[in-house]
């Protein structure tokens, strides 16, 4: 048996060996370079555009929604709006709320009614007033309660107690502001 001549080998294989030589120096440059670059762009991966393209889509919602609201913004009527300001206060101003009351009392005062006590506390975007106040019978009392439902602020009752023997009346009532 003949012994294969390495040289011979070489030259008669040359371009096989060449091609495998090819094939494995794409192989390991697929596996060590291009792969995990590419695992980067796969659906979750950190380079995942995905996420992004569904935030873009949210903003463009909220971008159109938005502008909806300003076209019907600037399509309100300024008359309205000074109404609307006139109900509900910007502030949650104890002052002028407890002038506001004190203007309905003397609305009232021809029927002989008077504020007891007044006590108040500030809660997130209102104003809860306590009162006690003292007239002479019912009929005092709905007129005082008249008074308060054609008051230009917007006042809700939010309780009501009241002892007929002693012509007095517990209260409370809600003041919506915007702070």
């Amino acid at each position: 048996m003949s012994k294969l001549n390495p040289v011979i080998f070489f030259v008669k294989y040359f371009w096989y060996i060449v091609f495998v030589l090819v094939v494995v120096l794409i192989l390991i440059s697929y596996l060590g370079f291009a792969k995990p670059k590419l695992d980067l762009l796969k659906s979750g991966g950190p380079l995942d555009d995905g996420p992004y393209l569904e935030i873009i889509k949210q903003q463009e919602s909220y971008l159109k929604n938005l502008s909806f609201l300003v076209n019907r913004v600037n399509d309100l009527d300024l008359v309205r709006l000074e109404k609307i300001d006139q109900l509900i206060s910007a502030k949650c101003d104890i002052l002028d709320l407890l002038k506001t009351i004190d203007m309905i009392t003397k609305m009232t005062e021809r029927y002989n009614f008077s504020i007891d006590r007044i006590g108040y506390r500030i809660e997130p975007g209102e104003v809860v007033v306590d009162l006690v106040i003292g007239g002479q019978n019912y009929t005092t009392f709905k007129n005082f309660l008249r008074e308060i439902e054609s008051s230009v602020r917007l006042i809700d009752l939010k309780s009501l107690s009241f002892s007929f023997s002693r012509g007095v009346y517990g209260l409370q009532l809600v003041v919506y502001c915007l702070e």
